[in-house]
């Protein structure tokens, strides 16, 4: 098993959690290194791109599954993690560790499999699922223009994805179940959002620029 963080450069508090976070595992993390950028209202500059090629590094490797977490990732139940992951259905390609918010959702015991979600801080892919992703993202690339690809969250490349090549993808029962918490804000929509039980705005709002980006898929 391969484990991966991305992490903004010269967050020392971020660097000493990942330290933690490598303590817990029993094993060291790769960094993908991101630069840090001024904040962009409706953009997400380097987040999905990092995400990829964090892919992309997996699948140069010879490892057979990998698992990405965000820098400001905490193993709450590392014990409950292990377990979810040795006893997880076997028609796994992604298991989520740590999730905000399941779009859609469908009981297997104390699985739940899902082709929506949102806030992944924490998942596993197999090599199928980390092919599928990055081959999403360049069919993306290469029909939008920039600005388009800037506009879109890690999370919803993901739920594409899982969609078009029809993944398997399971996470915990309950998003309360999680295995791993971010202690950091989230960077596309503050916790408080979630904790409302419904969409934020730029969800909703036909005005805004990623209402219209989510309402017509890029293909």
């Amino acid at each position: 098993m391969k484990y991966y963080a991305i992490h903004c450069e010269g967050d020392t508090a971020r660097k000493k959690q990942l330290q933690k976070l490598s303590d817990v595992l029993g094993s060291p993390i790769t960094l993908q290194i991101t630069q840090k950028r001024p904040k962009i209202p409706d953009r997400l500059p380097d987040c999905t791109l990092n995400h990829v090629k964090v892919l992309t590094r997996f699948l140069e490797s010879e490892e057979r599954e990998a698992t990405i977490f965000e820098d400001d990732a905490e193993i709450v139940d590392f014990d409950g993690m292990r377990e979810f992951y040795l006893n997880a259905p076997t028609d796994y390609d992604i298991l989520y560790f740590g999730l905000k918010e399941y779009v859609n959702y469908k009981g297997h015991g104390i699985y739940g499999e899902t082709t929506r979600s949102w806030g992944a801080h924490a998942y596993l892919v197999n090599r199928w699922a980390a092919t599928t992703i990055v081959n999403e993202y360049n069919c993306i690339k290469a029909n939008n223009p920039p600005e388009k690809i800037e506009t879109l969250p890690p999370d919803w490349l993901i739920n594409y994805a899982i969609q078009d090549y029809h993944l398997k993808a399971y996470g915990p029962k309950t998003i309360e179940d999680s295995y791993v918490v971010q202690k950091g804000p989230s960077l596309i929509v503050p916790p408080i959002i979630f904790a409302e039980g419904h969409p934020p705005d730029w969800m909703t709002n036909p005005k805004s620029e990623f209402f219209s980006l989510f309402n017509n898929k890029w293909k």
